[in-house]
């Protein structure tokens, strides 16, 4: 039977493998790929008990990056991404009117791996995103068409890496801390805002990079 003492032992062991153990050296590697998000909401309006479903929120990105490892431990990305939102406006004798935007970002960003064991990692990563684009309002009478553009700095915090091979990585990412700077522009007037933001995203972001020499 495992004393104690023999039980920390092996913990400290699994531990030490688990954080220096790794096949192959990825300094100098590069790597391509991209990042998928896809979000989907609806809602239901009940009255006189009678339900009606009503249009909710349509979200789509995509991000085509580059990958670079300067050593095991540290690697640097360029991103540039398409993104997508569909929101219901209202509904106007049965017409459903949508607000939607549409961007396009150049997102760089740096990541950090820690080995949690021989194909898992845990890569926290800063990022700076800047992009520009157009959101489209409607309405009964009109729409409208207003410029956007937004600046964002923050710490990607749930970040996680799986090499199924050293060739193959499949990532999962959901949480961020960041700053947001948006504007918003019709004609002469803009609208701008200031955002600090921690949470825990629930639509997860899904990667898959593929690493070469």
């Amino acid at each position: 039977m495992y004393t104690k003492q023999n039980l920390i032992i092996l913990f400290c062991l699994f531990i030490s493998h688990s954080l220096f153990s790794q096949s192959e050296s990825f300094t100098g590697k590069m790597g391509i790929g991209g990042a998928l998000g896809l979000s989907t909401a609806s809602s239901k309006q009940t009255s006189g008990g009678v339900s009606v479903d009503k249009p909710g929120t349509t979200a789509f990105e995509f991000t085509p990056s580059f990958r670079y490892f300067f050593s095991d431990k540290i690697a640097g990305e360029i991103g540039i991404g398409y993104s997508f939102s569909k929101d219901h406006a209202g509904t106007v004798d049965n017409v459903d009117y949508f607000n939607r935007m549409n961007q396009v970002s150049f997102a760089p960003r740096v990541y950090y791996y820690i080995p949690l064991g021989s194909q898992f990692y845990y890569n926290p990563n800063i990022f700076l995103g800047i992009g520009g684009g157009n959101i489209k309002y409607e309405q009964e009478t009109r729409t409208s068409k207003y410029q956007l553009f937004n600046l964002g700095i923050g710490v990607r915090i749930v970040s996680f890496e799986f090499r199924p091979t050293d060739r193959v990585a499949l990532g999962f990412a959901c949480g961020s801390l960041a700053y947001n700077f948006n504007r918003i522009k019709l004609d002469n007037i803009k609208n701008q805002s200031h955002q600090f933001d921690l949470g825990i995203n629930l639509s997860p972001t899904l990667s898959f990079s593929y690493y070469f020499q």
